[in-house]
């Protein structure tokens, strides 16, 4: 943006001993690039460039630390851009209190922005139980999920498992092959109640925790009787 253009050249923007450029600004992101320019008629002749801060800045350049500056000439434009060479997104960016050639920009109270909180995968804490009650058809099983360390929004999913070999630990994975289950197409609910299908069979379930960082399984040991 330019922020000031001195048409008729009547306007200092820097000077032999005021060779400071000031403004309060306002960031949406950390460690956004902010650049500014001193032009000379068409000629873009100084640029500077630093780092501002999520939220607000005091942000402050000392012309006289670049190279190509020089206090012989009468520069008739500042330009200033936020967020430096990054693709365009919709954000805003605040720009107030411009100071040059020796006037103060206001200092303001910078209050630190929280980072956002850090999204931790989920793992297992203990282990998936089933309810104790003797399976056979028509009786309902109930599973509960364990308890989870992780953060962020987790959804919970259960896998419901018959089985041909008794499993007597749980485990953080899906049941291994030697264990010979399979699925119970279908039953994704905490409960289950147990058919036909399920009889002379160990039933077992696996309770899946996902959040944006990733899943993670947890598997409760198997019934201690075959559903009869």
């Amino acid at each position: 943006m330019n922020a000031i253009v001195s048409a008729d050249g009547a306007i200092r923007i820097t000077d032999t001993d005021k060779t400071k450029v000031s403004f309060n600004y306002y960031s949406p992101k950390a460690n956004s690039p902010i650049a500014i320019q001193l032009w000379n008629g068409k000629t873009m002749a100084v640029q500077m460039i630093q780092s501002a801060n999520q939220g607000w800045n005091n942000i402050s350049f000392d012309l006289a630390t670049a190279p190509e500056w020089s206090a012989l000439v009468k520069y008739d434009k500042l330009v200033i851009f936020p967020d430096f060479q990054v693709d365009a997104a919709n954000e805003v960016f605040y720009l107030d209190n411009v100071a040059i050639n020796g006037a103060i920009t206001p200092q303001i109270t910078i209050v630190p922005v929280d980072p956002e909180p850090k999204i931790v995968m989920p793992s297992v804490k203990s282990a998936a139980t089933i309810s104790s009650k003797t399976p056979k058809v028509g009786v309902v099983l109930t599973a509960t999920k364990g308890t989870w360390d992780g953060t962020g929004e987790m959804t919970f999913k259960y896998t419901w498992y018959r089985c041909s070999v008794e499993g007597k630990t749980a485990a953080k994975a899906k049941p291994g092959a030697a264990m010979k289950c399979s699925a119970i197409s279908g039953k994704t609910s905490s409960s289950l109640k147990l058919t036909k299908s399920e009889k002379g069979k160990f039933i077992r379930v696996m309770v899946t925790a996902t959040n944006s960082k990733g899943a993670a399984h947890n598997t409760s040991k198997t019934t201690t009787k075959k559903v009869a």
